[in-house]
């Protein structure tokens, strides 16, 4: 300008962004694709920012709620949650967003149509070059595979339920067998029908273990601890092998005695086990 303000001269500069302009579209490209294999996915698929809140979904998620993706990211995913589910959901997706590890809950999703279907949840960090976190996750349909697991469960329960009565019967046979051995003095039989009523006790708990289905299934175990000689538990399992393996020799080296608590039941059934692969394999 000069001394009386009016504009005598431009001054301007043209700075090369090329490089800038290439990295720009190259990211428009990357999000274009991520969002064209996200919507042919068979899974609902979303990201979400350092906070946890939404701000992606793909075509099976907005199908599978009726809404838009604005819609969805906006009122929050929390709305759609079984409200039985919601509480443990919280907890793992918060402990997932402090910590960074992996995220990984099963709930139930409730559709446009208002039932609820049980689903997976998974999610994965991405921390990029300038230390800003995004969660990119999905949610997997396992309705049919729960249903599975429940009839499966009731197959179970039915299954054992019909097994106790006759093992009971056989219980009943078998004392009876070995108190008429008792009194004929016959004590090789009266042995061996005693061993066999030790088996359908262990037969019995087994039965209760199953009909126990949701304990297994939640792998929460009763551990009956007793005190009892481990000598005389190695000793019963051999025997019990042997008979079913004459053309195999099973030799104890040891006669230490040892007394040990525990659960006796579940240890026999690992040493049985042990036994028995060694004499397939």
């Amino acid at each position: 300008k000069d001394e009386d303000g009016q504009i005598i001269k431009w001054i301007g500069t043209s700075t090369n962004i090329d490089e800038q302009k290439k990295t720009e579209e190259a990211l428009k490209e990357s999000e274009t694709g991520f969002r064209q294999l996200a919507d042919v996915m068979p899974q609902q698929v979303w990201t979400a920012n350092a906070n946890g809140g939404l701000d992606y979904v793909n075509l099976v998620t907005i199908n599978y709620f009726g809404k838009s993706e604005a819609e969805i990211v906006g009122e929050g995913w929390q709305s759609v949650i079984h409200p039985n589910d919601l509480e443990s959901v919280v907890k793992v997706w918060v402990n997932s967003l402090e910590t960074l590890q992996p995220y990984q809950v099963e709930f139930r999703l409730k559709d446009k149509d208002g039932n609820y279907q049980w689903h997976l949840g998974r999610a994965t960090s991405f921390i990029n070059k300038n230390n800003q976190v995004r969660w990119f996750g999905t949610n997997t349909d396992i309705e049919t595979h729960k249903f599975n697991e429940q009839r499966k469960d009731e197959f179970i329960s039915m299954a054992s339920h019909e097994s106790k009565t006759p093992v009971t019967s056989l219980k009943g046979y078998t004392q009876f067998l070995q108190m008429r051995f008792e009194r004929e003095g016959n004590t090789d039989a009266a042995d061996l029908v005693r061993r066999m009523d030790t088996q359908i006790n262990k037969l019995t708990k087994l039965i209760g273990d199953f009909l126990n289905v949701s304990k297994l299934e939640g792998q929460q175990f009763w551990i009956d601890k007793e005190n009892f000689n481990f000598k005389k538990l190695i000793e019963e399992s051999v025997a019990s092998v042997q008979l079913t393996s004459p053309l195999h020799t099973i030799i104890i080296e040891s006669d230490e005695e040892l007394f040990y608590n525990g659960d006796k039941l579940r240890l026999e059934q690992v040493i049985c086990n042990f036994l028995n692969n060694a004499v397939k394999y």
